[in-house]
C-alpha cells in the first residue's frame, strides 16, 4: 500500500495491523521525537509525514474502546502475533482501516514554491539580506535562492534555523504550505 513512514509500510491487512501495533508505532514516535529535538536530519516532507502519521495513530487510539486498547496492550506484551485474533482486535483493525485507509488523514505534501516565496517574505520583512541569512545558517546564498525561487525544499534543519532565527514555528510554515 502506499503509506510508508521510513521503513515502516503499513498494509490494510490484519497482520499488518497487528505489526504496526506492537511495533511500528513506537519506532515513529521514537523517531519523531528526535527530529522536535534536532537529533535526525529530514527533509521537511519527512517531517510533514511523521506529524501526520503521528495525527493518523492518536485518531486510531481515540477511537478504541477500554476492551480495544486491553487487547491490543495484551497482544503487545506477547511475542507471538499470530495468536491473537478476537472480536475486540478484530474491532480495532475496522477501526486502524477507517483511520489509515479510509479517511486517509496522511496526504498531502510541501508545496516548495509556495513555501519558498514565505520564507523570501519572512527575510525581506526582517531586512535581512541572502548573504546575512547564508552565514547565519551556514549555507549558500546560492541554497538560499533556489529555496526562495521554489526549486529545492529546505533540509528540516534549515528550516529549524531559519524559524528560530526569526521566531516563527515550524509547524506553522508547514500547515500553511502543505497541499492536500
Amino acid at each position: 500500500m502506499w503509506k510508508h513512514v521510513t521503513s515502516c509500510r503499513i498494509y490494510k491487512t490484519f497482520l499488518s495491523f497487528k505489526r504496526y501495533v506492537k511495533t511500528y508505532r513506537s519506532v515513529v514516535h521514537v523517531v519523531f521525537n528526535g527530529m522536535e529535538h534536532g537529533y535526525y536530519r529530514h527533509k521537511p516532507e519527512e517531517y510533514l509525514a511523521y506529524r501526520k502519521f503521528l495525527l493518523a495513530d492518536a485518531r486510531f487510539f481515540s477511537l478504541l474502546t477500554l476492551k480495544e486498547r486491553s487487547a491490543i496492550e495484551l497482544m503487545v506484551d506477547d511475542y507471538d502475533l499470530k495468536q491473537y485474533d478476537n472480536e475486540y482486535l478484530r474491532s480495532a483493525y475496522a477501526k486502524y482501516v477507517q483511520v489509515f485507509f479510509d479517511e486517509q488523514i496522511i496526504k498531502g505534501h510541501i508545496d516548495k514554491v509556495i513555501l519558498g516565496i514565505l520564507l523570501e517574505t519572512i527575510r525581506k520583512k526582517n531586512l535581512t539580506s541572502k548573504v546575512e541569512l547564508s552565514k547565519t545558517i551556514k549555507v549558500s546564498t546560492r541554497t538560499i535562492q533556489r529555496i526562495e525561487k521554489g526549486e529545492i525544499v529546505p533540509s528540516i534543519e534549515y528550516l529549524y534555523l531559519f524559524c528560530k532565527i526569526f521566531d516563527r514555528s515550524v509547524d506553522d510554515i508547514l500547515k500553511f504550505v502543505t497541499k492536500d
